[in-house]
């Protein structure tokens, strides 16, 4: 498996628990660390996919291998830094987050297979 299918790979994984979690807490009236967590990675995704919807827009604009090449160096970099972003925050301050961060402590590359 390449680096970038790496890359990919987790980022499908995080983009699959940020939008369930998002879903659940975004906008709730309660300001508990779980909703800021959830606020916290809304923002994060939000920005990668608005990264990603301006390199594809980009791509689009000028489809040569030169732009396309560059395209996926700029998809690998905002999916990179979301990645980052969202094992920044650490778990979330639920029993389910709790699991994950006991799960990551025993096996650290569990962000990777996951």
């Amino acid at each position: 498996m390449t680096r970038r299918s790496a890359v990919l790979r987790s980022a499908g994984a995080a983009l699959a628990v940020a939008a369930a979690l998002a879903a659940a807490a975004c906008g709730g009236d309660e300001p508990s660390a779980a909703t800021r967590w959830a606020g916290d990675l809304c923002t994060a995704v939000s920005t990668w996919r608005s990264e990603i919807a301006d390199t594809a827009e980009s791509l689009t604009a000028r489809p040569t291998r030169a732009s396309l090449e560059q395209a996926a160096e700029d998809a690998q970099a905002s999916t990179t830094t979301l990645i980052d972003t969202v094992r920044g925050l650490g778990a979330p301050d639920t029993e389910a987050g709790a699991r994950r961060e006991r799960r990551s402590r025993a096996s650290p590359t569990s962000w990777r297979r996951t």
